[in-house]
């Protein structure tokens, strides 16, 4: 597994305005205009593929470990997926998010952001038929109990850094299928891409963010990078190297789908 480590070429195509007149739903099932999230906050942005999916959790963790650096830059942290108040649910508390989730069950905002949904084929191609995966995604169900095997698998997410406002520039950018799976975000880059300095593990913490004004937060804790591209097949991650018995691949590359 590895993160990001450098920026590529290409450059974000559009501003957090294409999100302006999208509803999602917040967990007590109130509508909830997208545009108001960050209407005058800063915020961090993750679209989760799948609440259960392990790669996601690992992503969010990522994030989870930035967010009372980025909590004391004044930026809150928004989960958004397509799964139901129950995956949600189990997300939120298994792995822990400290964030607000939402439910957008029609993917609407993910069309928006250009994360596109995958075919059975591309989900064969990009996730069983790779078998470095295969350690991969026995380490991560080791490491996150709460992920499992429900859900849309085929929808790919992304996270986004912006606001406040819907014409504010997007900060950083990470697009999990303009990557290979087990890539994740920097957080070094998106630490230098909202202002950070120095080394974000040595800057100051906020525990407990401001309350976000969204009724979705309840009862939860509360400048254009784009991602750098996959490593090259060449690189290796730890899981990789360590053997997997054969009877343990077969489960764990299913959790994909």
């Amino acid at each position: 597994m590895s993160s990001s480590s450098s920026s590529s070429a290409s450059t974000v195509p559009y501003s957090p305005e294409v999100w302006d007149g999208v509803v999602i739903k917040d967990l007590e099932d109130n509508d909830v205009e997208m545009s108001t999230l960050w209407k005058d906050r800063k915020v961090v942005v993750i679209f989760v593929r799948r609440f259960g999916c392990a790669l996601c959790h690992q992503q969010a963790h990522t994030l989870m470990e930035l967010r009372p650096k980025l909590s004391a830059l004044g930026y809150h942290f928004i989960a958004i997926g397509n799964g139901s108040k129950t995956f949600a649910k189990k997300f939120q508390t298994g792995l822990p998010f400290e964030g607000e989730i939402y439910i957008d069950s029609t993917s609407e905002s993910f069309k928006k952001a250009s994360l596109p949904r995958l075919s059975m084929w591309q989900i064969t191609k990009r996730f069983l038929l790779n078998v470095k995966l295969f350690g991969v995604f026995y380490d991560l169900n080791k490491k996150f109990k709460a992920s499992d095997a429900v859900g849309d698998g085929q929808q790919t997410g992304g996270v986004f850094v912006f606001g406040p406002g819907s014409k504010s520039e997007i900060l950083y950018s990470f697009r999990e299928n303009d990557n290979e799976p087990d890539v994740f975000v920097n957080p070094d880059e998106i630490w230098k891409a909202c202002g950070g300095s120095g080394d974000w593990r040595s800057a100051p913490s906020v525990e407990s963010p401001d309350a976000p004004t969204s009724s979705s937060s309840v009862d939860f804790a509360s400048p254009v990078v784009e991602a750098s591209s996959a490593a090259s097949s060449g690189s290796s991650s730890s899981a990789e190297s360590s053997p997997v018995k054969s009877s343990s691949i077969e489960p764990k590359a299913q959790e994909v789908l």
